[in-house]
């Protein structure tokens, strides 16, 4: 990954996490936050630059938590927290993770 790039990655992380820090969780906007945060840690763990998939793995399932089940944004919720459970388990292997992606995806599924 090229230094320009590592140093526009971090910035959208910073930049995220203030916007997050904006919007509480009584905030219309909060799990929108949570999202794009989270959207911008996962492209630094898919480029090996960050390490805390769990962290943003948590940042991706209080965004779903936060979208009840009726929610216009919950599709993309469930993909998003998906996609980051596939990339964790193919880091480590976790059994654990690709069964929740694939009730996830089952979840998914009809709403598509």
């Amino acid at each position: 990954m090229a230094g320009e790039t590592v140093s526009h990655l971090h910035a959208a992380v910073e930049h995220f996490e203030l916007v997050l820090d904006q919007c509480p969780v009584s905030h219309p906007d909060h799990a929108a936050a949570l999202t794009n945060l989270a959207l911008a840690c996962l492209e630094g763990y898919a480029q090996n630059d960050l390490q805390d998939i769990d962290t943003t793995i948590s940042l991706f399932r209080n965004a779903l938590a936060s979208r009840p089940r009726h929610h216009p944004d919950r599709p993309l919720s469930l993909y998003n927290l998906s996609r980051a459970l596939i990339w964790r388990h193919s880091k480590k292997s976790t059994a654990a993770d690709i069964r929740e992606s694939a009730q996830l995806h089952h979840e998914l599924l009809p709403l598509c």
